[in-house]
């Protein structure tokens, strides 16, 4: 398997963790969304959101990383 072909392969991986988890965190956000406290709506609404984002980066890094080496 050449570089572009795993490359192409790291990304549809990285995409596929990524779109999950942000699919993920938009449904908490969206049940989220009817708690009545506004601190707990702010809350359940961002953090995953922010988790997913972040935790996908760094995994996508360190793929990226490990891919060359």
């Amino acid at each position: 398997m050449d570089a572009v072909e795993r490359s192409c392969l790291d990304e549809k991986k990285t995409h596929r963790v990524a779109g999950r988890m942000l699919f993920a965190a938009g449904i908490i956000g969206a049940a989220g969304s009817f708690v009545p406290n506004e601190i707990a709506k702010f809350v359940l609404v961002l953090a995953p959101m922010a988790a997913a984002t972040i935790i996908s980066t760094v995994l996508s890094w360190r793929w990226y990383r490990a891919e060359q080496q």
